[in-house]
């Protein structure tokens, strides 16, 4: 998952339950630019929670992605894909000088205490992280582990086309790169990526992730509240979503009426993370700045909603900071560039 490789011309390719999303980028001297792009919707119940159910819908689907591209032809089998974040284990731990002289063994030791699954069934993977842990003079190592069964049908998905997996990652790794995000500061920030499945809460320090949490809020759900409540189709009620937001004057306020409790229980949740994650490291701070990225960031004054509640500074960042839209084969506008966060991140390997 942490490797370099020698292969170029890599695509970001990133699988969720309603959506997969393409994104070859190329470099042309210091320039970076968009070479192919494309998304297309995946029939409902084909992956489910990040776990195929259905691979041969699923590989209809993937072809279709790749045949369909705007901008150039894909013209590589490399892949950069991504692991769902909920069966994914990402986390810092630390190492005392005392552990570090059999580090494979010592890693493997500390890892079984954070990640709740047998490791002889899990793929694990690590990076040590520059600088020293003060606290205890040892080493700072990032740990992510995923499990075999669902690795082993991902690469299947992808080989059945002639695909070459070149690296899985997880989502969290995936927008921190698209993001360009850079701290060396202790203090942490949070990112909040709104997806249409579910959301991913990132804790980044030190030019690191410090850990994730994935929470079952998505734009999904929000939008089926919308129908339910205002009787109206699920096409309608996305509609209605987009366009009024968290907009008073908008539809009579009657979708920010239901819009607001679930952000308020987005807040607690987000409390709740940060409390936790100052119980997991005791030296830590808390947050000190929140990102807001994902498809459900375009929603209508939530940044604005958000950054009240939390009290905190906070933007939305353009995951294009990397992208030479000159050169680019396909205009990508910030605002859809937002759910392309992940892909484009998983693209950007081994070219930053």
């Amino acid at each position: 998952m942490f490797g370099t490789n020698p292969f170029k011309n890599i695509f970001g390719l990133d699988i969720s339950n309603s959506y997969l999303r393409l994104a070859q980028l190329k470099k042309g001297g210091k320039d970076i630019y968009i070479s192919s792009l494309n998304e297309v919707v995946i029939p409902e119940g084909v992956v489910f929670d990040g776990e195929i159910k259905d691979q041969a819908r699923l590989r209809n689907s993937l072809t279709k992605l790749i045949r369909n591209t705007e901008g150039k032809k894909t013209n590589t089998p490399y892949v950069n894909c991504v692991l769902p974040e909920k069966k994914t284990f990402i986390k810092l731990i630390h190492l005392p000088e005392t552990q570090t002289a059999d580090l494979n063994e010592a890693i493997k030791w500390e890892a079984s205490q954070h990640i709740p699954m047998d490791l002889e069934e899990m793929y694990l993977d690590w990076q040590i992280i520059p600088g020293k842990n003060q606290a205890d003079k040892g080493l700072k190592v990032l740990i992510a582990a995923a499990p075999k069964i669902l690795v082993d049908s991902y690469t299947q998905l992808l080989e059945s086309l002639k695909l070459t997996p070149v690296s899985f990652e997880t989502e969290s790794t995936a927008i921190i790169r698209s993001l360009m995000v850079e701290s060396s500061s202790p203090s942490p920030l949070l990112v909040i990526d709104l997806g249409g499945g579910h959301t991913n809460l990132i804790v980044y320090a030190n030019n690191s992730i410090q850990f994730s949490s994935t929470l079952p809020f998505s734009g999904k759900d929000l939008t089926q509240q919308i129908a339910h409540q205002l009787n109206m189709s699920f096409a309608d009620a996305e509609k209605a979503k987009i366009i009024c937001g968290l907009e008073t004057k908008k539809g009579k306020g009657q979708v920010k009426k239901i819009l607001v409790p679930n952000f308020l229980q987005l807040v607690e949740k987000i409390y709740e993370v940060e409390n936790f994650y100052l119980n997991l490291f005791p030296d830590s701070e808390k947050f000190k700045k929140v990102i807001l990225t994902g498809s459900g960031a375009l929603l209508k004054n939530l940044d604005e909603f958000m950054r009240k509640k939390l009290n905190l500074p906070l933007e939305k960042t353009d995951p294009l900071n990397h992208i030479n839209p000159k050169k680019s084969k396909v205009t990508l506008i910030p605002d859809q560039a937002c759910s392309f966060s992940t892909t484009i991140g998983l693209a950007l390997k081994n070219l930053i």
